[in-house]
């Protein structure tokens, strides 16, 4: 754009305006794009989620304001019911904790036991996470009796990284949209 402008009031006042209606498109278009990035973000996440956790697991965008005129924008991830897992010990005694679904789809439940028994995949994690005796480098992974005295073996649970992969999602879509935000102000 080139402006054809004398030094006098009105021309300086038109450029004034000219500046601030630009200012205001650039505010408009960049906040687009960055809920754009977030809705995309939002969705890579929730596609990098176990089907059979996906209601346990809420991801949303925050807008962040420090009282000043730029916004800060973060993509969330809260557990919306963690699972509370329980099992007989070795004793026959009732033991159990809360499971966070979100933490096993971020990092998974450890190592992984050393078999190859599909039929194990997808059962809770086999011992490794905080506080537990450890069954890392079981070969037979994590066995144990559920409350109704049902026998169960697992290998534990691999990671998806569902907001790893949303934030590369989100990065990797950032140049795109601000080379379109360019585009739309030449």
């Amino acid at each position: 754009m080139t402006l054809d402008l004398d030094l006098n009031v009105k021309d300086l006042d038109k450029l004034i305006s000219l500046l601030e209606d630009f200012e205001k498109s650039l505010d408009e278009n960049f906040d687009k794009a960055l809920d754009a990035l977030m809705d995309k973000g939002i969705e890579v996440a929730k596609q990098n989620v176990p089907q059979e956790w996906s209601s346990g697991i809420v991801f949303e965008k925050q807008t962040l304001n420090a009282g000043t005129k730029v916004k800060r924008y973060a993509l969330v991830a809260k557990d919306s019911s963690p699972v509370f897992q329980e099992w007989l010990n070795s004793k026959g005694e009732r033991s159990g904790y809360y499971i966070s679904l979100l933490y096993l789809s971020e990092f998974g439940s450890g190592w992984l036991a050393d078999v190859k028994t599909p039929e194990l995949t997808g059962v809770f994690g086999q011992g490794t996470m905080p506080n537990a005796k450890g069954h890392a480098f079981d070969y037979m992974g994590w066995s144990w009796y559920d409350m109704q005295g049902n026998y169960h073996r697992s290998i534990g649970v691999k990671p998806t990284y569902p907001m790893y992969k949303a934030l590369s999602e989100m990065i990797n879509q950032s140049d795109k949209m601000i080379a379109e935000i360019a585009k739309k102000l030449e």
